[in-house]
């Protein structure tokens, strides 16, 4: 994936670590639903979208491993950049193509902090770092593109 804004300046540090694109539909990690199981009286949790939440997650992880290769899981405060490229809407087109007035941001659904959310978490289940606390600072946009999908950028912080 290609955007004229990304990847941004590593004016954040010049400790540039990892970049990577995940094509398909972002989705959310929504929230948790719980309940007891009658038969067994346990507590069981679930998330509110499984279907594409899994499939969105296993593609976030299978790019982040890729770009990651055999490195160790980063252990240092870390700076982390993420754009989001959602669907346009039908409503942005008119008979001549894209209307001038179309926005280039995304005002509506899906919020983007879950959004954020569900990278985070697959980017710690690929091994990327030891721990999404280490993140100290979130940079993140969600746009409109032809082509759905997001971009990560990792830096350092300190060591």
């Amino acid at each position: 994936m290609t955007d004229p804004l990304w990847p941004p300046t590593p004016s954040i540090t010049d400790g540039y670590i990892l970049h990577f694109d995940v094509a398909g539909l972002p989705a959310p990690q929504g929230s948790k639903k719980a309940f007891v199981n009658p038969r067994t009286h346990r507590a069981i949790i679930v998330n509110d979208n499984p279907t594409t939440l899994r499939s969105w997650r296993q593609d976030v992880i299978e790019a982040a491993k890729h770009a990651r290769g055999t490195s160790a899981p980063l252990d240092a405060s870390l700076a982390l950049l993420v754009t989001f490229w959602l669907p346009r809407l039908q409503a942005h087109y008119g008979t001549k193509g894209l209307k001038p007035n179309a926005p280039t941001y995304s005002r509506s659904k899906p919020d983007i902090d879950k959004l954020l959310r569900a990278v985070m978490d697959a980017l710690t289940i690929a091994g990327v770092w030891t721990d999404d606390a280490r993140v100290a600072r979130v940079t993140m946009e969600k746009m409109y593109s032809e082509t759905p999908g997001c971009a990560v950028t990792i830096t350092l912080l300190d060591k």
